[in-house]
């Protein structure tokens, strides 16, 4: 808990949990500083400078890593997402860098999906223990057969209620539908239209 006094209010008390947002491989760093001063530094000998310093210097190594390719891998790797397919392929690229195996999954998925269904879509669901590779399994499904689905492919992150909030408002922007005062009711029935 962060406790902060201010000249209006004798104490104002933060739980943790309010200052994150829960997401899958979120970091967060601790700060010696109120809601006002999070994001300010005095100087470079501000004490809450070099951990943010450090964790986005970490962040840039990170990027780079991903962006020169996964490292090779004992069984078959899947292919590197192209940035400049011409339609909407959001999904993060970050899981993708060392999948490896899973190739009878993903054949039964292919398989699955490529039956013609023109009356109702067609769902799979992938079940098992957590961590065993079902989101991997179907974003690497999805990273494969991308350009079978010409609108273009969306991850909608349903791990709470935030994320999936954001990612609705992010492919809600993506999609340049205008503005709108409910962008997710709006986006609800933009996916709910016939041939969407």
């Amino acid at each position: 808990m962060e406790m902060t006094s201010f000249k209006i209010f004798k104490r104002l008390v933060v739980k943790q949990r309010s200052a994150i947002l829960n997401i899958p491989n979120e970091i967060p760093i601790g700060q010696f500083a109120d809601h006002r001063s999070i994001a300010r530094f005095s100087s470079v000998e501000d004490r809450n400078y070099t951990p943010v310093l450090a964790r986005l210097l970490k962040f840039k190594q990170d990027i780079a890593r991903i962006l020169a390719g996964p490292p090779s891998c004992l069984q078959e790797e899947g292919p590197r997402p192209d940035l400049n397919t011409g339609f909407i392929f959001d999904v993060p690229f970050d899981r993708f860098t060392l999948f490896c195996g899973r190739q009878q999954l993903l054949h039964l998925m292919e398989r699955y999906f490529s039956q013609s269904s023109s009356v109702r879509p067609l769902v799979y669901a992938l079940t098992g223990l957590g961590g065993s590779g079902k989101i991997h399994s179907a974003l690497q499904y999805a990273l494969r057969n991308r350009f079978r689905y010409y609108d273009g492919v969306v991850y909608f992150n349903a791990s709470s209620t935030t994320t999936l909030m954001a990612d609705f408002h992010c492919i809600y922007d993506l999609l340049n539908l205008g503005n709108a005062p409910n962008k997710i009711e709006v986006l609800r029935q933009w996916f709910a239209r016939p041939g969407t």
